[in-house]
């Protein structure tokens, strides 16, 4: 037995764009005063594979540090299309075109963990310190989190509530030995493992439910520009052919922004699903 499929509520459409507007405000104000505090702990131990040398300044590493503005750019942009989707859900009524139209939640959700990881990446690039580095990887993991979580609540067709146990349960399993600088797995292996997780689900979703459509050109979009940030990322290592130090144009700031552009195409994704039409 399943749980009844999530239905529309007035809410306050404008909270989809005001809690994330609130947070990129929030996580930035903050990054930006214990910058200019002087960043806590050791620097230079972290960040220094990604080519960009350390400069004697506020910012570390300025130009892989400002690229995370397209993270915050991307949710918020999330945050006012959903705030739009939600007006015209409610004004039109009947049931939602899909989840991310049923309720405030989903999208203000994506949203703010979307704008999360730009100070996030910002936070290890600009103090190079350990505990930045730890806030990068804890942003990328709450973030994939919901993906995994919402593919997840999709194919069961559970509530909206037990998406949100089950994605609280999950980034909370992956965040707290982050944070105690204990995580048991290879950082990189466990993000893979969930990206990898993400596509497998959307796959057997695209064959399972023959009741709704989506527009999986959208994730096609967001694996392209995924596979273009890792052969991007990949040559411009510290070291690698494509990097120079001094550079302003650096590749692994190339990776943040092709990376934000993929998580607006899943967020394009989501709200493109639909009832299907059947003659």
């Amino acid at each position: 037995m399943t749980a009844a499929r999530p239905h529309g509520d007035p809410g306050r459409p404008w909270f989809c764009f005001a809690i994330p507007a609130l947070v990129a405000a929030t996580s930035c104000a903050a990054l930006y005063w214990i910058g200019r505090s002087g960043w806590p702990g050791e620097t230079g131990v972290s960040a220094i594979e990604f080519c960009e040398r350390l400069r004697d300044a506020g910012l570390k590493q300025p130009a892989n540090s400002w690229s995370n503005a397209g993270f915050v750019l991307v949710g918020l942009w999330t945050g006012w299309i959903a705030m739009r989707d939600r007006e015209a859900q409610i004004a039109a009524g009947g049931p939602p075109l899909n989840r991310m139209r049923a309720s405030n939640v989903s999208p203000t959700l994506y949203a703010s963990l979307a704008v999360l990881l730009g100070p996030g990446s910002a936070a290890m690039h600009g103090s190079t310190t350990r505990w930045g580095a730890t806030a990068d990887v804890a942003s990328m993991f709450i973030w994939a989190s919901f993906i995994v979580a919402y593919a997840l609540a999709r194919l069961w067709d559970r509530s909206e509530r037990t998406f949100l146990i089950g994605y609280t349960a999950l980034a909370c399993l992956l965040a707290a030995p982050l944070v105690a600088q204990r995580f048991p797995f290879d950082i990189n292996v466990a993000f893979g493992a969930l990206v990898a997780s993400f596509v497998v689900l959307e796959f057997v979703l695209h064959r399972r439910r023959t009741t709704v459509s989506s527009d999986t050109r959208w994730l096609v979009r967001a694996a392209v520009l995924f596979l273009a940030a890792f052969g991007i990322w990949l040559p411009s290592h510290t070291g690698g052919p494509w990097c120079d130090p001094d550079s302003l144009i650096q590749g692994h700031a190339a990776w943040h922004l092709l990376d934000a552009a993929a998580v607006a195409c899943i967020f394009q994704f989501y709200r493109s699903e639909r009832p299907r039409v059947t003659a």
